[in-house]
C-alpha cells in the first residue's frame, strides 16, 4: 500500500483526544487510519507522531501543554481544533478572540494543493458551533482557508521547532455536506504529511487505500469539478486490504442577499437533481418584519437541473399569493426560469428584492 513518494511505514503514529464537539478520530476510522488515544500516552517518550486534539473544554485534561510543546518543537505534528486553541498560543505567539461566526462562513481554500484535492477554492461551511477565530497569527504561519466575507483565517498552518503545528477554528460536530466532509478528510491529511515530509495528496492516497497506476497520479481529485462528483476512498482492513470507491454529487452553493426591504443572505446548496422549497420560515431573519406577512408559507421552488450543465440553477414560484419575477418578469403557471449570476429576483409584488450569486 504505496504511492512513489510515501511508504506506509513512513506514517507517524497518531494519537487523538477524546471526543467531544467534534471527533477526528471517527473520520480517521471511516478512511481506515489507524490512531490511539492521547491519553495516557507520554509524550516526552515519543520521538514521531501526530497529535490531534478535538474540539472541547476538557483538552487539557489528557496532555501536558509543555511536553506536547516539546514533542512537536523535536520535529513532530499538532492538529487542534476550535477550543483546543490554548494548546497552540501556549508555545506560540498565535492569538485567538470570540468569532462570533453565526450558522454559515463563506470560505475560500487558500492552500493551492487543497484547493486542487477538491476541485475548487470557495464553499460554505457550517459554523453553528464553532467558537474562535485566530486574531493574530505566529510568524510565518501559511493561511489554509480564508473566510470570504471578513479578514479572517480559518485554518492554518506554522512552523515550531523543527515541527508543525495546523489549526482549524472549524469541525465536524455539524458538517455534513459531501463536499465538508472531503474538506474534513484533506485536512486530517495536512498534519500528517507534514510529519511525514511528503505531500496531501500522496499521504491521502497512501494512508488510505492501495492506489494502482490508474489513480495514483498528479490529477488526483476528491472533487471533480466537471462532473461534480466527489470521490471518497476507503481502506478496509481484517483478512486483506480492499479499496472501495464512493462517487457523491456536490452541491452547488446558491445566495440569494437581499437588496430592498431586508438585509442578510439566504444560503442553499443543492446537489444535481435536487430542489428546495423557500418560504416565510426561510426568509424570516432576512425580510423586514413589515414586509415578511407578503411572503408566502411556499414563495419559490430552486432547483439544480441534473440534466443540464452542471451548476445549472432554476427558480420557479410556488404558487406563491404575491407573486415572483426575475430581473422585472413575473414568473406564472409554474414557469422555470434558469438563473445567471446577479439576476434580481423580487418577491412579494416587488416589495423584496434578492440579488443571486452561486458557486
Amino acid at each position: 500500500m504505496s504511492t512513489d513518494g510515501l511508504d506506509t511505514s513512513d506514517v507517524p503514529p497518531i494519537f487523538v483526544s477524546s471526543p467531544n464537539y467534534d471527533d477526528m478520530g471517527a473520520i480517521l476510522d471511516r478512511l481506515g487510519v489507524e490512531h490511539s488515544p492521547v491519553d495516557p500516552v507520554d509524550l516526552s517518550e515519543q520521538d514521531r507522531g501526530v497529535v490531534m486534539l478535538n474540539c472541547s473544554f476538557s483538552w487539557d485534561d489528557e496532555i501536558d501543554r509543555d511536553a506536547l510543546a516539546e514533542f512537536v518543537e523535536r520535529g513532530n505534528t499538532l492538529m487542534a481544533s476550535d477550543l483546543t486553541a490554548r494548546a497552540v498560543s501556549h508555545f506560540t505567539s498565535a492569538e485567538f478572540g470570540s468569532g462570533n461566526w453565526g450558522d454559515e462562513v463563506r470560505a475560500e481554500v487558500v492552500d493551492a494543493e487543497l484547493a486542487d484535492l477538491l476541485g475548487r477554492e470557495q464553499l460554505t461551511l457550517d459554523f453553528d458551533t464553532a467558537i474562535k477565530e485566530p486574531t493574530r497569527l505566529p510568524d510565518g504561519a501559511e493561511p489554509l482557508l480564508r473566510a470570504r466575507d471578513r479578514d479572517s483565517v480559518i485554518a492554518y498552518k506554522c512552523s515550531h521547532g523543527d515541527g508543525t503545528v495546523v489549526y482549524t477554528t472549524f469541525h465536524n460536530h455539524s458538517q455534513s455536506s459531501a463536499l465538508e466532509d472531503a474538506l474534513l478528510q484533506v485536512l486530517l491529511m495536512v498534519p500528517i504529511a507534514e510529519s511525514a515530509g511528503t505531500t496531501v495528496t500522496d499521504t491521502y492516497t497512501t494512508v488510505v487505500a492501495d492506489v494502482d497506476e490508474t489513480t495514483a497520479d498528479d490529477d488526483t481529485r476528491l472533487v471533480d469539478p466537471e462532473t461534480e462528483t466527489m470521490t471518497e476512498v476507503y481502506g478496509q482492513t481484517g483478512d486483506h486490504t480492499e479499496t472501495q470507491v464512493h462517487t457523491h454529487e456536490t452541491a452547488t452553493t446558491i445566495y440569494l442577499t437581499a437588496q430592498r426591504g431586508g438585509r442578510g443572505t439566504v444560503t442553499r446548496d443543492l446537489p444535481p437533481g435536487a430542489t428546495a422549497t423557500l418560504g416565510r420560515s426561510a426568509f424570516e431573519s432576512v425580510v423586514d418584519d413589515d414586509h415578511l406577512p407578503y411572503v408566502s408559507r411556499e414563495h419559490v421552488e430552486l432547483s439544480n437541473e441534473r440534466d443540464t450543465p452542471a451548476g445549472t440553477i432554476s427558480l420557479r414560484d410556488a404558487d406563491s399569493a404575491n407573486g415572483t419575477a426575475v430581473d422585472g418578469t413575473d414568473l406564472r403557471d409554474g414557469e422555470r426560469h434558469t438563473l445567471e449570476q446577479a439576476d434580481r429576483v423580487t418577491l412579494a409584488d416587488s416589495r423584496v428584492k434578492f440579488v443571486v450569486q452561486y458557486d
